[in-house]
């Protein structure tokens, strides 16, 4: 049984590796925070910057299979004290697994899932700290367009919804990306 199954892994790395359709790309643009904050709401930046970088399998048909990560500043809070230098970060730093589904030609539409690390960088008059948090189940939804060139760079931009289960905190992306399919 075990040398059944080292052949089953070989023999499915050989055919994805004879197929050459992987595909890597990165991105980076705007984001909008959904303000969830009851105290100090009126401080609160919303927006704000994401970077993305994906790694996916693109298969024969339609679908695509990977994993995406990033960085995400969710807000910034300025001025919530009497002191005009105190200001708190969040940022999240996701880590999915990614599909995607090719609409048409161009278009496509994405799904991730999976944990989050959630960063809270706090500078106030006593000093600065910084406190950390995970949270198990993330989603993010997207819809966008890639116009590829000669069948290795790619150029697009895609709209992208994302939901942290953990803290309930919503926002929305622009992220412009480039890539390469290998």
């Amino acid at each position: 049984m075990k040398k059944i199954v080292i052949l089953f892994f070989i023999a499915i790395s050989k055919l994805l590796l004879a197929q050459k359709d992987f595909s890597f790309q990165l991105g980076a643009g705007p984001n909008y925070y959904f303000n969830n904050l009851v105290i100090f709401h009126e401080n609160l930046e919303p927006l704000n910057h994401s970077i993305y970088s994906k790694l996916m399998w693109n298969t024969r048909y339609r679908l695509s299979f990977g994993i995406e990560s990033g960085h995400v500043q969710l807000y910034r809070l300025n001025d919530f004290t009497a002191n005009d230098n105190s200001a708190i970060n969040m940022t999240v730093i996701p880590i999915h697994a990614a599909i995607e589904m090719k609409l048409s030609n161009h278009l496509f539409a994405s799904f991730t899932f999976g944990p989050s690390f959630f960063r809270n960088n706090i500078v106030a008059a006593k000093g600065e700290q910084i406190t950390h948090t995970f949270s198990t189940a993330d989603i993010s939804f997207g819809l966008g367009y890639r116009h590829t060139f000669k069948n290795h760079i790619f150029l697009g931009l895609e709209s992208k919804y994302f939901y942290s289960s953990k803290s309930e905190d919503r926002n929305l992306s622009l992220p412009f990306f480039m890539g390469i399919n290998f």
